[in-house]
């Protein structure tokens, strides 16, 4: 077979193929850094080079056929936005953080991640109005906790994937303006797209590049891109995602 080898010296190495993925772990007292691993960069070089998926760093939200894509980096709000509208009626968690998207010759389609949300202390003492210490800490040397779903009164998972996808980039700003909408072109989508793949830096430079490449004009001739420009604040929130509700609803 052909194998990828993906070597974390101190405690585990993995290895790809097309039908499999073979964990050898070397250390036993570091086994819960496993999972952080796999459901991170693991399963997702693995969708992208043998299956050719794009793996979006992203938060998302679905309501019915609809997927409502925040892609950006870190500490960008993607995820309070989506914990946020998922308290609304008919709206549940498309993924918390990687969302794998899969083109054919007609469509796109936004997939659905594992049940679980990684929140900061600061969001589950605001969402879920507990003490952040009743939740795992996903890894050692990180802050965020994991949170599990269905939770009651809180949110669940989507079980379908959605061909309806809108795609925002937030944009935190510093003073109490109102949410501003502007329409991205397919240009710029495609550099977004691009320079949020959660496994730009380690594809190899072969033949599975050119296929993502143009799966992401794909992407971005048939589904709509918006920036939104927000205030900051939990406080501001629930106006905030109203209007990101009612604006995706008109599109």
């Amino acid at each position: 077979k052909h194998w990828h080898i993906i070597d974390y010296p101190d405690y585990t190495t993995f290895f790809l193929s097309q039908d499999h993925i073979h964990c050898q772990l070397k250390d036993s007292d570091k086994q819960h850094l496993l999972e952080i691993r796999f459901l991170g960069m693991i399963i997702s070089y693995w969708l992208s080079y043998f299956h050719h998926s794009l793996m979006l760093h992203s938060s998302a939200v679905a309501n019915g056929n609809k997927a409502l894509l925040f892609v950006a980096g870190n500490s960008s709000g993607k995820s309070s936005l989506s914990t946020t509208i998922i308290q609304y009626p008919d709206y549940l968690i498309l993924s918390d953080d990687i969302v794998r998207i899969d083109t054919d010759a007609e469509q796109v389609r936004a997939f659905p991640s594992y049940p679980q949300m990684r929140l900061w202390p600061e969001q589950i003492k605001y969402f879920l109005q507990q003490e952040p210490d009743l939740y795992q800490h996903i890894h050692p040397s990180y802050d965020k906790r994991r949170v599990t779903l269905p939770r009651k009164q809180f949110g669940d998972l989507s079980k379908h994937s959605c061909s309806d996808i809108v795609i925002y980039l937030p944009n935190k700003c510093c003073d109490d303006s109102d949410v501003k909408f502007s329409p991205i072109s397919h240009r710029d989508a495609f550099f977004l797209i691009k320079s949020n793949l959660f496994t730009r830096d380690v594809l190899p430079n072969d033949l599975s590049q050119k296929i993502l490449l143009q799966k992401i004009s794909f992407l971005t001739e048939q589904a709509r891109f918006f920036r939104i420009d927000f205030p900051d604040g939990y406080d501001k929130l629930p106006k905030v995602c109203e209007q990101i509700k009612a604006h995706a609803e008109l599109i």
